[in-house]
Order: C-alpha cells, then sequence, then structure tokens
C-alpha cells in the first residue's frame, strides 16, 4: 500500500474514513443539538483511522474549520471579536485528541475506543475550559476554578456525544473492514 499522503488519498480507506468524518461534521449543523457535538469523535476517529499521520492531523482539523465557519457565519458576530481566539484552544485540544486517535491506531478495540472517548471528553474540557477562562472569564475577574465550576454542566453532554459518535464512527468502520477486506491494514483483524 502507498505511504506517501498524496497517493493515499485516492484509496478506498482514505475515501471512507473522510466521508464518515464529513457525515459527522455535517451534523453539527443540525438545530437543537448545541452540546451534543462530535468534535471529540471526528479527532479521535481521524487520529485512529487516517494510514498517514499527516492527513490524519490536516483532514479533521479542516473539516472542523470549515464546518465552524458554516456554523457560525451569519448567527454570530463572535468569530470577528474574541471568538478566534477561544478557537485555537479548541483546535488544541482537537490536535490533542488527534494524538490520542494515533496511539490507539493500531489497538481499536472497544476498550481502546471507550477509554478515547473518556479522555478525548477530559481533554476538551480542560483545554477549551482554560481558554474560555483566559479570553473571557479572567478579564471579568473569574478564577479559573469558577470556570471549571461553571462548565460541569455541559461535560455530560460532551461525554455522550463522543461516547454515541465515536460508537458510530469506529463500530461503522469496523463493519466496513469486515466486509471490504482492501480497507483492512496489515495488522488490522478480520
Amino acid at each position: 500500500m502507498p505511504s506517501k499522503p498524496e497517493s493515499l488519498i485516492r484509496q478506498p480507506r482514505f475515501l471512507l474514513v473522510t466521508g464518515l468524518i464529513l457525515l459527522a461534521a455535517l451534523s453539527r449543523l443540525l438545530p437543537g443539538l448545541e452540546n451534543f457535538q462530535p468534535v471529540g469523535a471526528i479527532a479521535l476517529f481521524g487520529g485512529a483511522c487516517f494510514l498517514s499521520r499527516r492527513l490524519a492531523f490536516i483532514v479533521p482539523l479542516s473539516v472542523m474549520v470549515v464546518s465552524d465557519v458554516l456554523l457560525y457565519a451569519g448567527r454570530y458576530d463572535y468569530l470577528f471579536e474574541q471568538g478566534w481566539r477561544m478557537a485555537l484552544f479548541v483546535y488544541l485540544a482537537i490536535g490533542l485528541i488527534i494524538g490520542f486517535g494515533l496511539l490507539v491506531r493500531n489497538r481499536r478495540n472497544v476498550v481502546t475506543v471507550l477509554a478515547g472517548s473518556l479522555a478525548a471528553t477530559a481533554v476538551f474540557f480542560v483545554v477549551s475550559n482554560f481558554g474560555w477562562w483566559l479570553v473571557y472569564d479572567l478579564p471579568a475577574g473569574l478564577s479559573l476554578s469558577q470556570t471549571y465550576l461553571n462548565a460541569v454542566p455541559f461535560v455530560r453532554g460532551t461525554l455522550m456525544s463522543d461516547l454515541v459518535y465515536n460508537g458510530v464512527l469506529f463500530g461503522a468502520f469496523a463493519l466496513a473492514e469486515r466486509r471490504v477486506p482492501s480497507l483492512r491494514t496489515a495488522g488490522t483483524p478480520a
């Protein structure tokens, strides 16, 4: 199998992983799901399933940027005020979660995906709320601990969405790998 990212993008595996990520990202545009988002799952899945480390970062981060633009364009002016600074922390969290995906890529199973989902939720909570504190709460005089306390009610939605979206993404991909042998890598069980 080719190893250069340019040649990998023509492979069925790349097309399937990218397609699943795009479908998950499109779900971000559905109304009423503000705290049930596929952000952590897109990152973990991309890190675990792309054969190229470079593509494992490029595709999920690019898809998240594009879906953010679509999601917030016309709805909020915050991206042009201080929101772009907050976005840096969100993308940092996504990058870290992609790193977790790289760690589980050769050991994908229910336990590692569950552990990755929990780690993704924790990392997103810590990093994004630290960013929220720096950008919004610190100037307002709130302590970091108060910011984290204020964010606790939202972590349930993040955890549930990470578990559900990872279950769907990894489950669909595992099913496809079983039915289409060309999707498997050398270490993937039949």
